[in-house]
């Protein structure tokens, strides 16, 4: 269980004096607990299930990622060096990514299966593919290189 993991690497965080990983880390299990209370406000459990802690993770990398990229020049600041680590503290929890190239096959066998056609469709349909692919590739791939590939494809 992911959230036990991280409960344990928080307690190994501050026996090393490692303040940096146990603050994300903390982090996340708050992030994680508000998203279970917003889903049910009468919820105490302890327990946080893996799909909440992974969607807590990649909300804080989503805004971590915003950051840095509001920093593009800046590359020498200590806010920079502090979000890439946190960036990289919090990756080792997320599922490896597909690449563009995986992506981009995947997503044409879904177009085929989808359309019964070849790729070069529509760009009308963008709604239902988008709607039938994201659930698919939900943590497993970025959804703004998700949204790139499928344009790219069905503009061919």
């Amino acid at each position: 269980m992911l959230y036990l993991q991280i409960k344990e690497e928080i307690k190994t965080a501050m026996k090393n004096k490692d303040t940096e990983k146990r603050d994300v880390l903390k982090m996340v299990v708050d992030k994680a607990k508000a998203i279970v209370k917003e889903k049910n406000p009468t919820n105490v459990t302890e327990d946080i299930p893996n799909d909440v802690i992974l969607q807590a993770i990649q909300k804080e990398v989503k805004q971590l990622n915003q950051t840095k990229d509001a920093l593009k020049g800046k590359e020498n600041t200590d806010l920079y060096a502090s979000t890439t680590l946190k960036i990289g503290i919090l990756s080792e929890y997320l599922p490896t990514q597909m690449t563009e190239n995986e992506l981009e096959k995947y997503i044409e066998s879904e177009l085929i299966e989808l359309t019964g056609v070849n790729v070069k469709i529509s760009p009308k349909i963008k709604g239902m593919v988008m709607k039938n692919i994201m659930p698919k590739l939900k943590g497993k791939a970025d959804s703004k290189l998700i949204n790139q590939v499928v344009d790219r494809l069905l503009n061919n």
